[in-house]
């Protein structure tokens, strides 16, 4: 901590404190935004100089680059920062890197031909939990709020998630803590999820649908929710060649339809929308799929 604070960077730092044992978090003043070319040159001098191997962890990368995006249309300043952390880790063999996202860095750089610059990472999506894992979240977090919670009950909540995001875990049980009945039974789990899915709690979702027009952009982010309409409509999705027929109403020449197609279904199974079944492509998560065929497909 002192090191930094004592380095020339440290003229553009607001904060520095640790994080636990090992861990260190630095805040940069706004001037650092103004200078950041010199302020990454600095901080690498600064890891080199680093004696053990090191971890560090960026979040939100792909919505900062949008930002810079928007800043800057023609696409220089993201390119230009996207090359200078390219340099910045390869130079650094003592460091590594996680990068991470609600939205793929790679849907980002390859909607505007930037792939060059994440070209020595290795793209990864973290998954859920196990069943396992997910049921012992739930009794940690019934035990810290002195909630009986049963077996039934937990297997019930797990079999209506399937896909067992921590999040969404979490938000279930936060529910959990305003139903009246004690024990929880069954029955409440079921109607905690049709509560979910009412109109006032849209914003637990909506977001899904906002971050198309985020990472996809015009018009591409219509054409997404056009295939997305059709795969919500059955559980177990939608045929590729009835998407395809979807899609076709909107882009007529063959060739162009066929292109899209491949990169938003890409897109789309890499961002954790849809999962591809055999030749259908259903809703990864059936909540949201509930949410989307309710209240956003027409």
């Amino acid at each position: 901590v002192d090191r930094v604070a004592d380095s020339p960077l440290g003229t553009w730092v607001k904060r520095v404190k640790k994080v636990g044992a090992l861990g260190v978090s630095i805040e940069l003043t706004a001037e650092a935004k103004k200078h950041w070319p010199e302020s990454m040159t600095v901080f690498g001098e600064l890891l080199s100089g680093l004696e053990t191997p090191w971890l560090l962890a960026v979040d939100e990368l792909p919505l900062f680059i949008l930002k810079l995006l928007r800043l800057d249309d023609s696409g220089k300043r993201a390119v230009s920062f996207l090359h200078n952390l390219r340099e910045l880790r390869q130079n650094q063999p003592g460091v590594r890197w996680l990068l991470a996202g609600s939205i793929g860095l790679d849907t980002v750089t390859g909607r505007y031909n930037m792939a060059d610059t994440i070209n020595d990472l290795r793209l990864t999506t973290l998954g859920p939990f196990s069943v396992d894992s997910a049921d012992d979240f739930l009794q940690a977090l019934a035990r810290s709020y002195g909630l009986d919670l049963h077996q039934d009950v937990r297997s019930h909540i797990l079999s209506r998630l399937q896909w067992l995001l921590p999040y969404y875990i979490q938000l279930v049980f936060s529910e959990l803590l305003d139903v009246d009945n004690r024990p929880i039974r069954v029955t409440d789990i079921d109607a905690l999820f049709e509560a979910l899915l009412q109109p006032a709690n849209k914003n637990y979702f909506d977001y899904w649908r906002q971050r198309l027009r985020e990472s996809l952009g015009t018009p591409d982010d219509t054409f997404a929710t056009t295939l997305l309409n059709m795969a919500c409509q059955e559980p177990r999705g939608t045929r590729q060649a009835v998407l395809r027929g979807a899609l076709g109403r909107q882009i007529r020449d063959p060739e162009q339809r066929d292109q899209r197609l491949r990169y938003l279904l890409d897109v789309l199974v890499n961002d954790g929308y849809l999962v591809e079944n055999g030749e259908r492509y259903q809703f990864h998560f059936p909540l949201l799929r509930e949410y989307w065929k309710r209240r956003v497909a027409p």
